[in-house]
């Protein structure tokens, strides 16, 4: 599987992050400066795992009897094709110091189509000099993502992404930090991008 490692160039506006703490009494120096360090870690595709299409597992492959049921779903007319997957990336943290962040707000796409955006309330630290995964539970509705675009394309990325197809389809992700200022939960204004292949066969 093709690999891409994307390290996060974009610089974090720490003056931001001052600017409202200084409004905030209570965040801290040790706060920001976790939060500032996400900048300089290294994130990379590890795995795709519990890949799931209305219910049917196709992680670790497609019998043929799935395959024509998840063909009939996306060449018909259906009100909803849930599809979810286990996306895991590798975070290296270089800094001296621990890199943390409080919570994330995602973006997918897929072979150039808006597929997905959300956002994960759990919070991850990763120490300094160490590599620690971060896994997100992905998850949409092929038949909203149909609407907006053309079918054909959409059928062609989702068979290609779950392994039905032959050619592997490009991924960019996008990571919005969210950390704590006060008791606020502020989201990251700078977009930590991770791009990579998968699926096809």
């Amino acid at each position: 599987m093709k690999l891409f490692i994307t390290k996060c160039f974009a610089a974090f506006s720490v003056m931001f992050v001052i600017a409202l703490c200084s409004c905030i009494y209570s965040c801290t120096a040790s706060d920001i400066l976790k939060t500032y360090n996400m900048k300089n870690c290294e994130y990379s595709y590890k795995s795709i795992t519990t890949v799931t299409i209305s219910g049917i597992n196709v992680s670790n492959g497609i019998s043929v009897l799935d395959a024509s049921k998840i063909l009939l779903l996306l060449t018909t007319q259906q009100s909803s094709i849930p599809l979810s997957f286990l996306l895991t990336l590798n975070v290296r943290n270089p800094n001296n110091s621990e890199a943390a962040f409080r919570g994330i707000m995602y973006k997918i796409n897929i072979d150039g189509i808006d597929f997905t955006e959300g956002s994960v309330d759990e919070p991850f630290s990763v120490a300094s000099g160490e590599t620690k995964p971060l896994s997100i539970k992905i998850g949409t509705d092929v038949a909203e993502v149909i609407k907006k675009h053309s079918r054909d394309t959409v059928i062609n990325m989702v068979k290609n992404f779950i392994g039905m197809g032959s050619d592997k389809t490009k991924i960019h992700v996008e990571l919005k930090p969210k950390f704590i200022v006060g008791t606020q939960i502020v989201t990251s204004p700078v977009v930590f991008p991770v791009d990579f292949t998968f699926g096809g066969k």
